[in-house]
């Protein structure tokens, strides 16, 4: 199984870990060019939200794209991407609302 986990940080940290412990292959994508959670993962894709043509084809064969952030402009741009391309994305909206930090 593939699956590309969006964010490095913390919650990078923990998914790479947790889907390498289950023999996934995890693509690793964050703006930032050397997250935490980069360590943990080859491949590795430096992009914004603003980039979304490239992660689009990124996310093309990828079983799904998972959340790893708390920020509402880039999680809103991966909805989209998701609905656009037919991807299940591990991310709900209302239970974002009742957990996340911000």
């Amino acid at each position: 199984m593939q699956v590309c986990i969006i964010g490095g940080k913390l919650q990078g940290i923990e998914a790479t870990y947790l889907a390498h412990k289950a023999g996934w292959e995890v693509l690793l994508v964050d703006k930032n060019p050397s997250p935490p959670a980069k360590r943990t993962v080859r491949p590795f894709l430096s992009s914004g939200c603003d980039q979304s043509k490239r992660i689009s084809s990124d996310l093309q064969g990828r079983s799904a794209p998972y959340s790893c952030l708390e920020n509402q402009k880039t999680l809103n741009a991966l909805r989209h991407l998701a609905q656009k391309h037919a991807l299940p994305l591990a991310y709900d909206p209302l239970t974002y609302a009742i957990s996340s930090s911000s």
